[in-house]
């Protein structure tokens, strides 16, 4: 039985690697723009705030092989949004200064179309303003994404993704901080 497994897993990517290697677009390094909507909600007993600031960033990386990239990126902040509490205006401007990271993403590339996962670390810093105060935090920690990329030709492409930056919950509090981006990507 393990044989068969094991035969069968190696026929497989042996066909997946063959498949992507003929006439693929991934492959070498690349470097990209991206703009990004950010969902960013801390949910807890009785309360539900939210906010959506928007940023812009920049990302480069390398293909291992069709399958594997190694990629960094680094975005700042476009715009801050007024948080909501309940579904209420809050007066409190939210926004993410900064927020970089660096990812593995393993796809399924094709001529024109490449499906993909990103599982890496991320840091950001949030900061709330009100009224002339100011406060903030930075944080880190694992981050995981999907995404899909689509090539006009050899060099130039777009990609849309979704990204988890930041989940965690404590004493009953949930955070949660999302991003839904819109990229374009130079290869070479």
């Amino acid at each position: 039985m393990f044989k068969k497994l094991t035969l069968s897993a190696a026929l497989l990517a042996a066909t997946s690697i063959g498949f992507a290697q003929e006439g693929e677009y991934a492959k070498g390094g690349y470097i990209g723009t991206f703009f990004s909507s950010n969902s960013i909600e801390v949910d807890g007993s009785g309360y539900d705030i939210e906010a959506e600031p928007t940023s812009f960033g920049v990302r480069a990386g390398y293909y291992l092989i069709p399958q594997v990239a190694l990629e960094v990126r680094y975005s700042v902040e476009v715009s801050d949004d007024n948080a909501e509490v309940n579904n209420i205006d809050s007066g409190v401007d939210v926004s993410l200064p900064y927020n970089y990271g660096a990812f593995i993403k393993a796809g399924y590339p094709t001529k024109h179309i490449e499906p993909y996962i990103l599982l890496g670390w991320n840091k950001f810093e949030l900061e709330a303003e009100a009224n002339g105060y100011n406060a903030s935090t930075t944080d880190s920690g694992a981050a995981l994404g999907l995404g899909l990329g689509f090539f006009f030709n050899e060099s130039l492409g777009m990609n849309l993704e979704v990204l988890s930056v930041h989940s965690a919950e404590e004493d009953d509090v949930e955070e949660t901080i999302g991003q839904a981006s819109l990229g374009l990507v130079y290869s070479f």
